[in-house]
């Protein structure tokens, strides 16, 4: 028994070892990000102001444009800020009892009401309850994140489709969302869950990131497979809650692993 607590004490330090690496890294990745586009941003305001003085007369359209530009590096900057936020947010979890077959189909229900026109097939196989350890609150980001992702991957002019899965496998619920989208590089997928910051609108910020802390965080796994013109497809997997089982007598997983399965 001294044996098994020592080695669960272990792993809990573990994790919140990697969970403060990864959190410092974002951080440094958040200065970055921030600083870069503050220089032109700075120099945008001054060439107008010069601007006014030397051209009154077509100052009104270079303003109009300039103004543009600055409001859409202020978004990304106010994107940037409110994804770490909710990083943050996930280093404070609650590991209660979430029945996620429930989950995932509240979560169908909302996204089934998009504006896109995309219709969404699911298969529960006749489940009706699966219980996991998790966040209550935060395992429905991992649903939203995933849905808007594929919602958002499919090209103009394609009557998009998401087909969501899901089984019990192997003592664990098994779920697989896939879009017929525009799929994902090769040479981005091993990098996809890392925290990626950029003052681009195409950029993929903390979203997968958070995804992958928080089904790692219950003790799951999550991983894609894409192809480009045909589709995406993300699988999670998370363990059921065993018969007298505890929250704190499964360790979490630690939070931030940075290739697919």
């Amino acid at each position: 028994v001294e044996d098994k607590t020592y080695e669960e004490e272990e792993k809990k330090e573990q994790f919140e070892e990697s969970k403060s690496k990864t959190l410092n890294r974002i951080i440094a990745g958040i200065a970055h990000e921030i600083k870069n586009p503050l220089t032109p941003m700075k120099l945008s305001v001054q060439m107008a102001q010069m601007k006014q003085q030397r051209d009154p007369e077509n100052f009104p359209e270079y303003f109009e444009k300039t103004s543009s530009l600055l409001i859409e590096q202020i978004d990304n900057l106010s994107r940037i800020a409110s994804e770490f936020s909710t990083f943050a947010k996930t280093t404070v979890t609650v590991r209660e009892e979430v029945d996620l077959a429930s989950k995932v189909r509240s979560v169908v229900a909302l996204f089934e009401n998009n504006p896109e026109g995309v219709r969404f097939e699911t298969d529960m196989h006749d489940i009706s309850s699966a219980m996991v350890w998790s966040d209550n609150k935060q395992i429905l980001q991992v649903f939203n994140n995933l849905f808007k992702n594929a919602i958002q991957a499919i090209p103009d002019g394609v009557q998009g489709l998401i087909k969501v899965d899901f089984q019990i496998k192997d003592e664990s619920a098994f779920i697989s969302i896939t879009d017929n989208g525009c799929g994902i590089p090769e040479e981005n997928l091993q990098t996809i869950f890392q925290p990626n910051f950029t003052t681009k609108t195409s950029g993929m910020g903390l979203g997968l990131s958070i995804v992958k802390t928080i089904v790692n965080i219950a003790n799951g796994e999550i991983w894609v497979d894409s192809k480009v013109g045909v589709g995406t497809t993300f699988y999670i997997s998370i363990p059921l809650i065993k018969p007298g089982e505890k929250p704190d007598d499964v360790a979490p997983q630690e939070p931030t692993p940075t290739e697919n399965q």
